[in-house]
C-alpha cells in the first residue's frame, strides 16, 4: 500500500511497518501507485512546481519532467513493467504522458481533446483516462502500446459525460459517467465494448475507479450527508461498507487487488485522512 501523510509519501509492508519518504527538496510529495515488484511512483512540489517521481525496490528516488519548459505534472500509476503513466500541463491545457521503463517520455491526446488525463496502465501496456473536448464534454478513452486509441463514450451519457476509471488485464474498464441532472452512476465495459451501468441504491452518486482482473469493481457512493465504499462484485452484486468511527461514514474507497482487498480513505474528527485496508 502506498499513498501520502502530512504531506509526505509512503509505503506500507505486508507486516504492517510504515516506510515514510520523500524526493529531495520536496515540500509534500504524494505516492500513488505501485506494482507488484514494489517500485512506486507519485509526485511532488517544490519551488518551481509539481514534478514526476519513480522510487525503485531499493529506495532510490528518480525525479522527472514531461516537458523541459512546464513544471506542472501529476504521476498516477505503475505497472508492472516500470511503465508511468499520467499528465502535465503546458499552460492552460493538459497532456497525457507514458514514461517507458528507460526512462523515456511520449506525450500524447486523443483526437479532439482539449484537456488529457491519463489515470491507469495494464501490464500489456495499454492505457486508461479522461479528457475533455471543446464543449468541456468529458470522454474516456483507451491508448494501446501502438498509439492507437478507442473512445469511451456511455450510451445516454450527459451532464458533465463519461469518465474513465482503470482498464484492466482482461480489456474490461469501469469508471462514471452522469446523466442529464448530472447524477453520476457507475458502468462496465466489457471487452467487446458493451456496457453496463449500474448505481447504489438509496444514493445520490455512484463513482467507480477500479476494476480487478476478476472483474470486482471498487468505488465510493455518495448522499448529500454521506460517503461510503462500495464493491461491486462479478455477478452484478454490490455491498457498500464504511469505516469504524468514519465521521458521517465518509468512507472513500480507491483500490483492490485480485484477493478482493480494498484500500482507501476514511475522516474522523476533522483531523484529515486517514488510510485503510479491508479484508475480503
Amino acid at each position: 500500500m502506498v499513498g501520502f501523510g502530512t504531506g509526505h509519501s509512503f509505503l506500507r509492508n505486508t507486516d504492517g511497518s510504515i516506510v515514510p519518504f520523500d524526493p529531495s527538496g520536496a515540500y509534500w510529495s504524494t505516492a500513488t501507485s505501485i506494482n507488484r515488484s514494489g517500485q512506486i511512483t507519485g509526485y511532488f512540489t517544490d519551488l518551481l512546481g509539481y514534478h514526476g517521481y519513480y522510487r525503485d525496490t531499493s529506495g532510490s528516488i528518480t525525479t522527472f519532467e514531461a516537458s523541459a519548459s512546464e513544471y506542472n505534472l501529476v504521476s498516477s500509476a505503475i505497472n508492472d513493467d516500470g511503465s508511468i503513466v499520467g499528465y502535465y500541463g503546458e499552460g492552460t491545457l493538459q497532456h497525457g504522458f507514458l514514461r517507458d521503463p528507460n526512462g523515456v517520455i511520449t506525450t500524447f491526446d486523443p483526437p479532439n481533446a482539449v484537456n488529457t488525463y491519463a489515470q491507469c496502465i495494464n501490464r500489456s501496456g495499454y492505457v486508461s483516462g479522461s479528457y475533455s473536448d471543446s464543449r468541456l464534454f468529458l470522454h474516456g478513452f483507451i491508448r494501446d502500446p501502438a498509439g492507437n486509441f478507442t473512445i469511451v463514450n456511455v450510451p445516454g451519457a450527459g451532464g458533465s459525460g463519461t469518465q474513465s476509471g482503470c482498464f484492466n488485464d482482461e480489456k474490461q474498464m469501469a469508471g462514471e459517467y452522469s446523466d442529464e441532472l448530472h447524477v453520476m452512476h457507475g458502468y462496465l465495459r466489457s471487452p467487446k465494448g458493451i456496457f453496463t451501468a449500474f448505481s447504489v441504491p438509496f444514493v445520490h452518486n455512484t463513482k467507480a475507479t477500479m476494476v480487478s482482473d476478476n472483474g470486482q469493481i471498487v468505488g465510493t457512493a455518495s448522499s448529500l450527508s454521506a460517503s461510503v465504499g462500495f464493491v461491486r462484485q462479478a455477478s452484478g452484486a454490490i455491498s457498500v461498507f464504511t469505516v469504524p468511527g468514519a465521521d458521517l461514514a465518509d468512507t472513500l474507497a480507491v483500490g483492490i487487488n485480485q484477493s478482493g482487498t480494498v484500500t482507501g480513505l476514511y475522516f474522523v474528527d476533522f483531523s484529515g485522512p486517514h488510510g485503510f485496508i479491508r479484508s475480503n
